[in-house]
C-alpha cells in the first residue's frame, strides 16, 4: 500500500504542469532636487535620483542654464549605476565670469533611454573679483577624455574643471580635484561622449569652490590616431609613474 501511494505521488508531480510567473519589469525614476549652493559665485547644483523602478540602468543629471531663449550653459554630470530601490547623488557645477543676475534653469535625468520631465530652479549669479594661479600643459583629445596637466603657482583646494563652451551634441562630464599642491601639477580627465567626431573647440573652466582662483582657456579638439595615441598613452603612464 505504501509502495503504491509513493508511486502514485511520483507520477502526479512528474506530470504537474509548470506555471510561470511573470513579473511586469518598469524602467522608472524619481529625480529630487537636494540643494544649490552658491556661497562664493560658483554654482553647486546636488541632486538625487531614486530608481523606482524593477530595472537597473545607467542615469546622469543635465542642467540647461537659460536667458531667456538663449541657453548660456549645459552641464552634465557624470554616470552612474543604479539598482532597484537605490538612490544615486548627483553633482553639477557652474561658473560664468562678468555675470550677474537671476537664471531659469532646467534639470532633467537621462536614464535607460528616457529622459525625466524637466524641473525648473533659479539661480542667483554673482562673480567676485579672481587671480590666476594655475597653467594647462600636455592637453590631449583621446577616443573618449580629454586629458591634461593642471599646474597651481599656490596650494588650492577644492578645484572644479569643467567645459564651459563645446560643440553642439556632445556630452562632456566635471571633475572635481581636491588638491593640488603649490609648483606641483594634477591630472585632468574629462571623460565625453559624442555620436559623431569632428574637429572644434573646447573652452576649459577651472575655479576652486572658494572662487578665489580661477583660468578660462581654449583648445582644438583634434583626437589622437593611431602609432601617435599609443606614444602618447605611454608617455602619459610614464608621467603619472614619477609624478
Amino acid at each position: 500500500m505504501i509502495t503504491f501511494i509513493a508511486l502514485f505521488l511520483s507520477i502526479s508531480i512528474a506530470g504537474a504542469t509548470e506555471i510561470e510567473v511573470l513579473v511586469s519589469k518598469s524602467l522608472e525614476g524619481n529625480l529630487k532636487v537636494a540643494g544649490i549652493q552658491n556661497d562664493a559665485g560658483v554654482i553647486e547644483l546636488s541632486t538625487e535620483f531614486h530608481n523606482t523602478g524593477s530595472v537597473s540602468y545607467k542615469a546622469r543629471v543635465r542642467m540647461d542654464v537659460l536667458d531667456g531663449t538663449k541657453t548660456l550653459f549645459t552641464g552634465w554630470s557624470d554616470k552612474k549605476m543604479i539598482v532597484p530601490g537605490e538612490r544615486k547623488n548627483f553633482k553639477i557645477y557652474w561658473y560664468r565670469t562678468n555675470t550677474r543676475g537671476d537664471f531659469p534653469s532646467t534639470i532633467r535625468v537621462y536614464y535607460g533611454n528616457e529622459i525625466t520631465e524637466p524641473k525648473i530652479v533659479n539661480l542667483t549669479v554673482y562673480t567676485i573679483n579672481t587671480e590666476d594661479v594655475f597653467k594647462i600643459h600636455d592637453f590631449k583629445t583621446y577616443d573618449d577624455y580629454l586629458r591634461f596637466d593642471l599646474e597651481a603657482n599656490k596650494t588650492v583646494n577644492e578645484t572644479i574643471v569643467f567645459a564651459s563652451e563645446y560643440p553642439m551634441g556632445w556630452i562632456f562630464e566635471q571633475v572635481k580635484i581636491d588638491e593640488i599642491k603649490e609648483g606641483r601639477s594634477a591630472e585632468v580627465i574629462i571623460p565625453y561622449q559624442t555620436d559623431l567626431y569632428y574637429q572644434d573647440n573646447i573652452k576649459i573652466m577651472i575655479v576652486t569652490k572658494d572662487c578665489r582662483y580661477h583660468k578660462e582657456d581654449t583648445f582644438g579638439l583634434e583626437r589622437l590616431t593611431g602609432i601617435s595615441k599609443y606614444i602618447n598613452l605611454f608617455l602619459d603612464w610614464l608621467k603619472n609613474l614619477f609624478r
